[in-house]
């Protein structure tokens, strides 16, 4: 019987991770490179566990926003309404990713509509 160590579990987990964030994002990923990949993967880990983030797919959905938009992104100056959702007390991980991709839908969606407009 294999017998996995905490460890190397964590290492798995993580290489898991990158794996699926480079899958989800092929172009950030290449441009980037592997390597701001992984930075970009322990960076969400660290953040997840300061705003309750805990399921995998919520994990995954914060490091590509990590990704695609800014590392910080909830710290950027038109960031600071996802900042607001992250620090808000009483709203589960899920809860809080949800909002913010709800967010970032209509805010790209009103972008693309004034972008037409004009």
């Amino acid at each position: 019987m294999l017998t996995i160590r905490q460890d190397q579990f964590r290492t798995l987990s993580m290489e898991m991770l990158v794996a699926r964030l480079r899958e989800r994002h092929p172009g950030p990923s290449e441009q980037r490179g592997a390597e701001w990949v992984r930075e970009v993967c322990r960076a969400a880990v660290g953040k997840a566990a300061t705003y309750g983030i805990s399921t995998s797919d919520d994990l995954l959905a914060l490091a590509g926003w990590m990704l695609t938009i800014h590392p910080h992104f909830e710290y950027l100056e038109d960031g600071a309404w996802a900042r607001l959702i992250l620090q808000r007390p009483g709203l589960t991980g899920g809860e809080k990713i949800r909002m913010i991709g709800s967010q970032m839908e209509h805010r790209a969606l009103a972008s693309s509509l004034q972008e037409t407009v004009q």
